[in-house]
C-alpha cells in the first residue's frame, strides 16, 4: 500500500468509474472544438486579409494555404 493513501480505492477502480462515464464528454467535446477551428479559421482569414490587403490574389493562395 506504499504509493497510496488510506481509504482511497484503487488508480483501477477509479479507471474503470471514469471510463463508464467518459463517453458522456464526447459529444461536447467535439462540438467545442468543431466551434473553435472555425474561429480561428474566421479570424486566419481576416489576419490575411488586412496583411495582405494590397494583394488580393496572393491573399486568396495564402488563405488556402492556413485553411
Amino acid at each position: 500500500m506504499g504509493g497510496q493513501l488510506a481509504s482511497f480505492p484503487s488508480v483501477d477502480v477509479f479507471n474503470y468509474f471514469m471510463r463508464s462515464q467518459l463517453w458522456l464528454l464526447n459529444d461536447p467535446a467535439l462540438v467545442y472544438l468543431s466551434d473553435y477551428h472555425m474561429c480561428i479559421e474566421l479570424s486566419s482569414d481576416e489576419m490575411c486579409d488586412r496583411v495582405f490587403m494590397r494583394f488580393p490574389s496572393t491573399t486568396n493562395e495564402i488563405i488556402e494555404i492556413v485553411s
